[in-house]
């Protein structure tokens, strides 16, 4: 897999946080705002999986949550696949990476 993971590069216009940052802040973001009713799921190593995230959590903690997970590649029907298993209804499925994947996804 060819991955580049953006961690440690910087964000144009804004050499002090990073990409990985500015994913975790736009989650904070819908999660502060409709708490209630989002998920946060995060690629891991096979699959996707559930993150608790809240809206009491700051960015520290929302990073500290996120690194506990076992990165994987961003196969973007993962999220998709995760809700038809679990039978939920989504009116809409953001993702937010921090990586740069070239993932093959034969299940889209």
């Amino acid at each position: 897999m060819n991955e580049v993971i953006m961690n440690l590069n910087k964000c144009a216009g804004c050499s002090a946080i990073t990409p990985s940052h500015v994913s975790d802040i736009l989650l904070m973001a819908l999660v502060k705002s409709e708490a209630t009713v989002v998920s946060t799921l995060a690629f891991s190593e096979e699959d996707v999986v559930q993150v608790d995230i809240n809206d009491k959590m700051s960015l520290s903690d929302v990073v500290e949550h996120l690194s506990e997970v076992p990165k994987g590649p961003a196969v973007l029907s993962s999220p998709l696949n995760w809700a038809l298993t679990k039978k939920i209804q989504f009116d809409t499925i953001i993702v937010f990476t921090h990586s740069l994947s070239a993932t093959q996804d034969n299940n889209c």
